[in-house]
């Protein structure tokens, strides 16, 4: 990180440490000094995982006299007559310890040797390598999907990778795909057993629908197929993944009926939004500035959007509101100074996404984090419906925060 960061109240929904309780019969214990497992404890309290984590705090002195491997390897030992015993257990080591030469190798060699029955992996809660090629939620996911089975001969199933939640059930995608002869689609939430989990390995392709898991993708490109699709709400850009995945299953169908029914569904949101100015979070989306962009082809008045990062596959739509709409005020959300401006941001009365919501202070907010459930056609018509109830049953957005369970 090269600048202080603020991090807002609206920050949150899927660390890493979260993303690993995904992995069912696993269990995780995070390796910190006290101060780093504030966030995560809350959040495991929110989100009902905390009897599935644990935490070994260390100090300067232990850190400086290289003892935290061995204390890692003997609490393990203690901790694993007091649980149920699981199936993969994953251990998260923080910034400092990784800075210091944690002996990842060496540790894992212990463990294995001491518990031959389980399943270890390090994981890295690393926050220093935000800004590099090897982030830690990109890390995390690449060494969760190292655990598959890949021993078996492939079958004509899909998996969908780097989405938290499944893509609702809904959606288009899954009867495209059955179309082309994809005979079942595989999430990591769907999958019973650790054994079922690994088993995801047989697949013959991925689809990565949230920049999280391309680095996973890539590395296991040389057994199974895959495609970069980020969510989109854009009816081009979806015709656009649609064509690459009709190349990776080498068979295709006719999308027409779709995109008819989301032209009704974008009508009919535009009758109930109006020209209402709608601003535009980060939290909500992956693709913020394709967003915009197609709100405003939609013909929606964007005024709005908060969240500066501009990652490759943004870039060209970035360009396009910086030269088609250069009147929308992009916000850095990230500023420290922003903690002045909660709820003073533009004149949105619409905020798509809770960091939106809580720095413009708009009246209507569209109950989306992380692109949770959406893709393809159906995510547009989501979308619509998310707007047209934003507008006719207002909630309260701290109301709406803590019902998701987000970390103040």
């Amino acid at each position: 990180m090269n600048k202080l960061c603020f991090c807002s109240t609206t920050y949150g929904g899927y660390g890493i440490v979260r993303v690993g309780s995904l992995i069912p019969e696993s269990y995780l214990l995070f390796v910190c000094p006290p101060s780093c497992g504030r966030h995560t404890s809350i959040n495991a309290i929110q989100q009902k995982y905390k009897n599935r984590i644990s935490y070994l705090f260390f100090d300067e002195h232990e850190l400086a006299l290289g003892m935290v491997e061995d204390e890692l390897c003997n609490a393990i030992d203690e901790l694993l007559p007091q649980i149920q015993r699981p199936k993969v257990f994953l251990v998260y080591i923080c910034c400092v310890l990784y800075l210091a030469g944690f002996d990842e190798q060496s540790t894992i060699d212990e463990l294995k040797k001491r518990n031959p029955d389980i399943v270890f992996q390090i994981c890295l809660m690393n926050p220093v390598s935000a800004d590099t090629k090897r982030p830690p939620g990109l890390t995390m996911q690449e060494r969760m999907y190292a655990l598959l089975d890949f021993s078996s001969s492939q079958l004509n199933t899909l998996n969908f990778i780097g989405n938290n939640v499944p893509i609702n059930s809904n959606s288009e995608i899954y009867e495209v795909l059955n179309k082309c002869g994809v005979t079942e689609t595989l999430h990591v939430s769907d999958q019973p057993s650790f054994e079922e989990f690994k088993r995801m390995g047989r697949s013959k392709w991925n689809l990565v629908v949230r920049p999280e898991a391309i680095l996973a993708a890539k590395s296991l490109s040389s057994r199974m197929d895959f495609r970069f699709v980020p969510v989109s709400y854009d009816i081009i850009q979806i015709r656009e993944q649609y064509e690459e995945i009709f190349s990776m299953l080498s068979a295709r169908c006719y999308l027409e009926a779709y995109e008819k029914r989301v032209q009704e569904a974008i009508n009919k949101a535009k009758d109930a939004v109006g020209k209402k100015p709608i601003a535009v979070g980060a939290s909500a989306v992956c693709r913020p500035f394709s967003l915009a962009r197609s709100l405003i082809n939609y013909g929606f008045v964007v005024t709005d959007i908060f969240g500066k990062d501009v990652v490759p596959f943004e870039r060209e739509a970035y360009e396009w509101i910086r030269t088609n709409a250069p009147k929308i005020v992009i916000h850095d959300t990230k500023d420290p100074a922003m903690i002045n401006n909660i709820g003073k941001c533009g004149i949105a009365e619409i905020a798509v996404g809770y960091d939106a919501g809580y720095f413009s202070g708009a009246e209507s907010v569209v109950d989306l984090l992380g692109d949770e459930g959406m893709f393809g056609y159906y995510g547009i018509e989501l979308l619509m419906n998310l707007l047209i109830e934003s507008v006719s049953h207002p909630k309260d957005l701290r109301k709406m925060i803590e019902a998701y369970g987000l970390v103040a």
